[in-house]
């Protein structure tokens, strides 16, 4: 008896040692609250613009949508088997009060979080919201916000990012 209870002491620190990493809990982001009743409903996907580089747009259709879901603090994107894929805030040069929003290969910008069942980014007031605007690829594309006065151009609106579990 007490010789299998030594056999089974490291068995037991093993077990105790070991983690199970946890698994994402998957969801999409859906528009809302925009003011635009042609901007409310759509799911944030990516438009390829080039390897490894797409920008963030937003369609109607839930299964072309982006299945997203946050690692620590990145908003992460399932796209494809071989490449990890995030949200990456743009930073203009040129002091624009608001800017592009890419999904790119790689890890992405940290800072973003769930609450109230919306996706928000940084806490430290730099980001003022999101911007859906008929802009450069025939389908709506996502900006972020920098300054909440700020004008917008024709066909914008600042909706939130719900997200909708899976």
């Amino acid at each position: 008896m007490f010789s299998f209870a030594l056999l089974l002491l490291p068995l037991a620190y093993l077990a105790d040692s070991m983690t199970i990493p946890a698994l994402p809990r998957f969801y999409y982001l859906r528009t809302a609250n925009s003011g635009v009743p042609a901007h409310d409903g759509l799911y944030v996907s990516s438009f390829h613009t080039g390897a490894g580089l797409s920008d963030a747009v937003v369609q109607p259709v839930r299964g072309d949508a982006a299945k997203g879901f946050l690692k620590d603090t990145h908003q992460q994107f399932q796209i494809g088997d071989e490449l990890e894929w995030a949200m990456v805030m743009g930073v203009d040069a040129n002091f624009s009060r608001w800017d592009s929003v890419h999904i790119n290969a790689g890890r992405g910008t940290p800072g973003f979080s769930i609450d109230a069942g919306k996706l928000h980014w940084k806490e430290d007031g730099e980001f003022q919201g999101w911007l859906v605007c008929n802009w450069w690829h025939g389908i709506p594309q996502l900006f972020w916000i920098e300054s909440p006065d700020v004008p917008y151009p024709e066909g914008c609106s600042r909706p939130v990012l719900e997200v909708e579990y899976i």
